[in-house]
């Protein structure tokens, strides 16, 4: 494999993010209407741009992350990020003692062997790509809400354009984009606060960084690994059974 298809990255240290990687149970979000303003649109495509560009994001069609996380003094080493597409994410941590999966319109997880649907204020944070993995830029062009600009903002000591997101469903985030690299330095939501750092990686801007704090709480998920040539199996985000009769208890109940 060539150094321009796999990066070790030696400096950095990163819960689909413990901020979009939390346990949780339903699978399905309320449809909405994309519904941004001018403005945001711009910011957004500058961002993609200082990524490496649509073109390339679109063309990532696999790509493995491998990385540690620690809450406090908890070490939920090592992370694994599994992507698909942009409809399908896999994430393992805790040793493989938890697994996250989305899968289009579906998200489950997996702890000590038992699958659980995600609960629906997860699923969101997942399926809106609240995490800024490639295709989650390109999810935004297509939002399931609203965008809105909202004036400039000093992160760091320098400027930054913030944004607000909201959810069809209700409820949302801001996010913080640094106005001379174009890349994403920090969301917001509720009491959670969250810090991004990206590294290039064969020409693509790739997240390598993220600081959690909630509280006196404290989450870093460093990425360290990242490979675009990955197979990944299809296995990995096949429905398990216990998922689907979810899923048809759910549509039978919304029936009656």
């Amino acid at each position: 494999m060539s150094v321009h298809t796999r990066a070790r990255l030696t400096k950095f240290r990163l819960m689909l993010a413990l901020a979009a990687i939390t346990p949780g149970l339903l699978c399905g979000q309320a449809s909405g209407q994309s519904d941004i303003d001018e403005r945001s649109q711009e910011i957004i495509a500058a961002c993609i741009e200082a990524m490496g560009g649509e073109m390339a994001l679109y063309g990532i069609e696999s790509l493995e992350i491998r990385g540690t996380a620690r809450y406090a003094a908890a070490d939920l080493s090592p992370i694994v990020i599994r992507i698909k597409g942009p409809e399908k994410i896999w994430t393992q941590y805790a040793n493989g003692n938890l697994v996250h999966v989305i899968n289009g319109d579906v998200g489950w997880f997996v702890a000590r062997g038992k699958a659980s649907m995600l609960h629906n204020a997860n699923f969101q944070a997942l399926k809106q790509r609240e995490l800024p993995l490639p295709h989650a830029f390109l999810a935004w062009l297509e939002y399931d809400g609203s965008i809105r600009f909202a004036g400039e903002h000093q992160i760091n000591d320098a400027p930054a354009w913030k944004l607000e997101f909201a959810y069809a469903s209700g409820g949302g985030f801001t996010a913080y984009f640094d106005q001379e690299s174009g890349l994403l330095v920090r969301s917001d939501k509720g009491q959670q606060l969250t810090e991004y750092g990206f590294q290039k990686v064969d020409d693509i801007q790739i997240l390598s960084r993220v600081v959690i704090r909630t509280g006196m709480n404290h989450q870093v998920i460093e990425f360290t690994e990242f490979d675009f040539s990955a197979e990944i199996p299809d296995r990995l985000f096949e429905i398990p059974a216990e998922i689907s009769e979810a899923i048809a208890a759910q549509k039978k109940e919304a029936d009656r």
